[in-house]
């Protein structure tokens, strides 16, 4: 807890006088007792429980949120839909991609944790996945797969058996929660009563509903009762019932963020929030921008008036407005946040067609609101809405063969915030080329392509070394390239690319590999090794030989000439700006004037 009882001001009279408001953090939202996650586990898989059933129970307990621990390399759009509409709002996190690890080697690891991760985040826009609920079965190391977790892109996990429920915890990576597994309401309630006795957060988990099937299911009727007993533990203000990476978070800023009282007087007290002091996190992933849970602030003014609202950490200072017997509200960033005012959207779930459209949400914001978006094919006409009003969202075409969907976000300084999911459906039209690249021998002339379309298309290229035919069409084809060898040693590189009118774009590279030397023991090289300086460069690279140099060549990674210099006169020394040249390694070439060459590596910084 961190309480700030702060500053001198001068009254009226000259009079030194002291200020005695104070400001501090809740230890739980909502100035609770104690806080709850109830974990439903398996979320994506074919045994899953009914979905629908459990929404409709929480559905009348507004800010019930539960956790679903999800396998996302397994989930069907049926689940995606369940995410996005039936339980909009709940917290869904990682629980492997597939929910059967076989290793804990780097690609193994990957798939698991990163990938589970990102398709989970692809299908549910509206949220970040930064909490790991690890799986049963499967043959991995449970440590050093929660090692790998701590350096990426996760705030906790149920790592460990470390802190027993309820939890005052100390490691939030290495929580163990308890499972339901045939027990009764009363086991699953008592865990309620323990973090609200205690002050600490307690976890449970099941398995899908019904009497059988899968692992520990939970009776219908034990999940509606226990609900209800947690909905009155909310109700009383004893208990704040969340999903796991919102309490993490929460702890998170608790304890590394603090407050300061900016400014203070008879009318006003100004606080701001501190959130750089301390990295809260070790992951280089993991910034403190992703803590962003709002932060419930309480105290009294300098006359002993109690207030408490909730916070967003960062959205600017909060001012605190208030009179020698009340409190008039609080402001951030000039938006009143205390009473808070309705915010309300006539939606929660759009799906829209392949082809652009416009679709409209209307929403009621008496203080007005911020607008976002999570993905860039969804154009809002405004991005804050002062009062009650129509939005129109602007829907671009998908280009994918796939299903896809986004979000708009329309909150008060991020608080109260409202979902309403895009579900796009997947293209009906198509242009692909079969491969990313086509690799030749240096003296090849021949070689072919496959693009499969069903709409009209065009051919380009800027090479000079190559054809290809047809350079256009509007089915599916295979496409001839005819080549000139290449007479260099260093392979070369170009791009053909397609592109339609309705705006499907594909490309392939085309790479030929370098002649060899005739004779590799009597190549023609300069005499020493050209000096290119600094290394690595940023603008002015230098390059020096005792011979005179003619011209000068820059390679990319990929064997692509990027740049070419012709040099005049009879220096051994010239200076190139490369400024323009994007962060890579290259390969510098250059020619003497009897038409020896050397060659030197750079790495251009950005």
């Amino acid at each position: 807890m961190k309480n700030f009882i702060v500053f001198l001001f001068l009254s009226m009279a000259g009079t030194l006088t002291f200020a005695q408001g104070t400001i501090q953090f809740a230890r739980w939202k909502n100035d609770a007792k104690g806080a709850y996650s109830f974990d439903s586990d398996d979320f994506g898989r074919s045994w899953y429980g009914d979905i629908s059933f459990i929404a409709s129970v929480t559905d009348t307990m507004p800010g019930v949120r539960l956790t679903f621990a999800t396998n996302g390399g397994v989930a069907t759009s049926l689940f995606w839909d369940h995410a996005n509409n039936t339980l909009l709002g709940h917290d869904f996190v990682n629980h492997s991609y597939d929910h059967e690890p076989q290793a804990t080697q780097p690609g193994y690891l990957y798939l698991e944790v990163d990938s589970g991760q990102s398709v989970i985040e692809k299908n549910i826009p509206w949220q970040k996945c930064l909490f790991f609920v690890f799986p049963g079965g499967g043959s991995y190391d449970k440590n050093t797969m929660n090692n790998y977790i701590r350096t990426r892109r996760y705030i906790g996990s149920n790592g460990g058996g470390v802190n027993p429920a309820p939890y005052n915890i100390s490691d939030l990576f290495s929580m163990s929660m308890n499972y339901y597994y045939e027990n009764t309401v009363k086991w699953l309630n008592d865990m309620v009563d323990n973090a609200i006795a205690t002050g600490n957060w307690s976890m449970a988990a099941s398995h899908q509903l019904g009497a059988a099937g899968g692992w520990g299911p939970m009776p219908a009727d034990t999940f509606v009762k226990h609900m209800q007993y947690c909905w009155q533990k909310v109700k009383a203000g004893d208990l704040w019932f969340d999903g796991m990476q919102h309490i993490v978070k929460y702890i998170g800023e608790r304890e590394n963020f603090s407050l300061q009282i900016v400014t203070e007087n008879d009318t006003m007290m100004e606080v701001r929030f501190i959130t750089d002091a301390k990295k809260i996190n070790p992951s280089p992933m993991v910034s403190n921008e992703l803590y962003d849970e709002p932060l419930t602030l309480k105290g009294t003014t300098k006359f002993g008036t109690p207030f408490r609202f909730d916070a967003h950490p960062w959205k600017g200072n909060v001012i605190i407005k208030y009179n020698a017997s009340l409190i008039r509200g609080a402001w951030q960033e000039n938006k009143q946040i205390y009473p808070f005012p309705a915010i309300g959207v006539d939606k929660k779930f759009i799906s829209v067609p392949e082809t652009p459209s416009s679709q409209q949400i209307s929403i009621t914001a008496s203080q007005g609101a911020e607008i976002e978006t999570t993905a860039s094919w969804l154009a809002p006409d405004k991005t804050s809405l002062n009062g009650n009003g129509t939005l129109t969202i602007n829907v671009a075409r998908n280009m994918i063969m796939k299903e896809r969907y986004g979000a708009v976000l329309v909150s008060l300084r991020g608080l109260g915030t409202k979902i309403v999911v895009f579900k796009q459906a997947a293209s009906t039209k198509f242009l692909n080329i079969t491969y990313d690249s086509v690799k030749v021998k240096w003296d090849a002339t021949k070689t072919s392509f496959y693009v499969s379309t069903n709409v009209s298309w065009q051919a380009s290229s800027d090479a000079q070394w190559f054809s290809f035919t047809p350079s256009s069409g509007s089915s599916s084809v295979t496409v001839s390239v005819t080549l000139t060898p290449n007479p260099d040693t260093l392979r070369r590189l170009a791009w053909v690319k397609l592109s339609s009118n309705e705006g499907f774009r594909d490309s392939i590279k085309i790479i030929q590999e370098a002649k060899p030397a005739e004779n590799p023991g009597a190549m023609n090289l300069l005499p020493s090794s050209p000096s290119c300086f600094p290394n690595p460069v940023k603008e002015m690279l230098i390059i020096e030989n005792p011979c005179t140099l003619k011209h000068v060549e820059i390679f990319s990674p990929e064997g692509q000439k990027v740049y070419h210099c012709e040099i005049s006169g009879t220096e051994g020394k010239v200076q190139l700006n490369v400024n323009h040249l994007p962060e890579n390694f290259y390969l510098i070439r250059v020619t003497g004037e009897n038409g020896y060459t050397g060659h030197c590596n750079i790495f251009k910084l950005p």
